[in-house]
């Protein structure tokens, strides 16, 4: 089922106003506001991704020269991986990982920079490092 969401605002000051279930009704409600950003539509009941059990979601960056950073990332229901490198740049590689906390995702995202550099697979396509690092 769909619904949708009348927001207004930007930043510290977003907020939702109203949720429809019927998208005319909630265009003519955003068009009475004066500052609305329009209408969202959303997907209610979400697939839940697979995940190991008592693990959360975090993104995290890795480059060649040492740096790793970790925080909390979004679950990307769409995807069928439990865990992938995107984004793939001359120095950088962002990963995602499923983790118990944010310590145990620095260890999970340090590990996998150490195994690419250890195969010196930096630079190699993304599939190429995805399939050794497994």
């Amino acid at each position: 089922m769909k619904v949708y969401v009348v927001t207004t605002g930007e930043y510290s000051a977003y907020g939702t106003n109203a949720i429809f279930t019927d998208a005319e009704k909630a265009k003519e409600y955003s068009e009475l506001l004066d500052d609305s950003n329009g209408v969202d539509e959303w997907e209610t009941d979400p697939v839940v991704p697979e995940h190991p059990k008592g693990t959360l979601s975090f993104s995290g960056g890795i480059d060649r020269g040492g740096d790793i950073f970790v925080r909390r990332g979004d679950p990307d229901a769409r995807s069928e991986r439990r865990e992938y490198i995107n984004a793939p740049g001359e120095y950088h590689y962002s990963l995602v990982v499923w983790a118990r906390d944010k310590d145990h995702a620095r260890k999970i995202v340090a590990e996998k920079r150490a195994r690419i550099l250890a195969l010196n697979l930096w630079g190699r396509p993304v599939e190429e490092i995805e399939e050794a690092i497994k």
